[in-house]
């Protein structure tokens, strides 16, 4: 979308001169980093953590836009983030009660 609003924007020097290094930097540790990690991670975990854990990716991010960006942000963001968490939460709650069961 860039590219047809400013077809300039790669070849003008802009990207490489001051872009590229904080690019790089936020590419590394918003996409790169997490997704490899998580993928290393989860095979050693039961896969409702697993679930859980990915699931909690949202309100990190969150926090991490509202802290370091200064993004403001609203309850319907909030109320977003808790509804999703509690419909992962729920969806771990039978398997919970049965391994719960199986001990007692």
């Amino acid at each position: 979308m860039s590219l047809t609003v400013c077809p300039d924007y790669l070849f003008s020097g802009v990207v490489f001169q001051g872009i590229l290094p904080f690019a790089a930097i936020a590419g590394f540790f918003g996409l790169t980093c997490p997704v490899l990690l998580f993928g290393l991670g989860s095979p050693h975990l039961p896969a409702g953590l697993s679930t859980v854990m990915a699931a909690a990716e949202l309100p990190a991010g969150l926090l991490i836009a509202m802290i370091v960006l200064g993004e403001p942000l609203g309850i319907a963001e909030w109320l977003g983030v808790v509804v999703i968490l509690a419909g992962v939460c729920l969806a771990q709650v039978p398997g919970f009660l049965a391994r719960h069961r199986e001990e007692v």
